[in-house]
């Protein structure tokens, strides 16, 4: 079973690449992949001490951003992250062996987060010989942060926040239709 959702995500991000827009301006050490399925801005191994925060202008249409196998060590606040990316869904701190794990609570509820954090499995940041394994483990790693995704709505319960919303707004306008 997971062979072939795997399979399908490969066949579906082999054809995504075949129709994706030209590489547009990104950050340094970054490329942006403009999918329309899921917009991510790729920093794997950029050597990043730091986390990139565009200071002119905001990335926007972006959903994923992925640091993997940097020296990340700390996190800018979630509010200063959400002015530079307004569309982020999600980030990849996999394979960031001195990040500080204590900046990654701050999202919680807030923004889907992968991270060694609190895995015995750690990510390793080796690089592979074999040039097939790079949209192998790209597919894996949207997968688990699609996964990641859905949890979180479920976490928050989406469908029942919007069913409160809208009953409250219908019960506002019939009481206000009485006057």
């Amino acid at each position: 079973m997971r062979r072939r959702i795997l399979f399908s995500l490969l066949v579906l991000l082999a054809c995504t690449k075949l129709g994706s827009t030209a590489p547009t301006h990104c950050l340094q050490g970054c490329t942006c992949d403009r999918t329309p399925e899921s917009p991510t801005i790729i920093c794997d191994r950029a050597n990043m001490t730091h986390f990139p925060l565009p200071i002119t202008n905001p990335k926007t249409s972006f959903n994923f951003l992925q640091l993997t196998c940097n020296d990340i060590r700390t996190v800018p606040d979630y509010d200063l992250i959400m002015q530079a990316f307004p569309d982020l869904h999600g980030i990849d701190f996999q394979g960031n062996l001195y990040l500080n794990c204590t900046s990654l609570e701050q999202f919680a509820r807030k923004l889907a987060i992968m991270s060694d954090c609190h895995s015995s499995e750690k990510l390793s940041c080796q690089k592979t010989s074999t040039p097939a394994s790079k949209p192998r483990n790209t597919a894996s790693k949207l997968g688990d942060l699609w996964q990641d995704i859905k949890q979180f709505n479920k976490k928050i319960n989406v469908k029942q926040m919007l069913k409160d919303f809208f009953g409250r707004s219908v019960n506002l306008d019939s009481k206000m239709s009485q006057f």
